[in-house]
């Protein structure tokens, strides 16, 4: 298959500089590395990911009442923390991947004593504004799982 390729200002750049690593470096090369290790990159991520339900919005357990939604969506969790509020009273939080490659942040209550759970989700599309959202706590157990909060610095 042959394809025309045009590169923008920065990737001519990089063009030129590993030309300079090695002559023989050819946009083939490049285009095929890069599309290798995307494909990669995007298969490691969607492996073990299924169809996951949460909800957005209130469950009344005792009267099995729903005020709210029920959502669903293809991805994985990657990290869950809770702590405890008061006696039988919870904070949660949970973070997923998605298909998408987003990260889909949940957070809500559960109050053991009147049988309430509340939740809500936010979907984030990058780490700076999941770590506005998250607590470290379930931030430093999903890069544990994952590796996926590890910055990559650009040095």
């Amino acid at each position: 298959m042959k394809t025309t390729v045009y590169l923008n200002k920065n990737a001519e750049e990089y063009y030129r500089r590993a030309k300079e690593y090695d002559p023989d470096y050819s946009l083939s090369d490049a285009t095929s590395e890069g599309l290798k290790q995307f494909v990669e990159k995007m298969d490691a991520q969607f492996r073990g990911m299924t169809e996951i339900c949460i909800l957005d919005g209130t469950e009344d357990r005792l009267s099995t009442l729903i005020y709210g939604r029920m959502v669903k969506f293809i991805g994985k969790k990657l990290s869950s923390y809770t702590v405890e509020i008061g006696q039988s009273k919870y904070q949660y939080e949970n973070l997923y991947l998605t298909k998408k490659g987003k990260y889909l942040y949940q957070a809500g209550e559960d109050i053991e004593d009147t049988g309430e759970l509340t939740s809500r989700f936010v979907v984030c599309h990058t780490l700076k504004e999941l770590r506005e959202k998250a607590s470290p706590s379930l931030l430093m157990q999903a890069g544990n799982s994952v590796g996926e909060f590890l910055e990559e610095l650009d040095v």
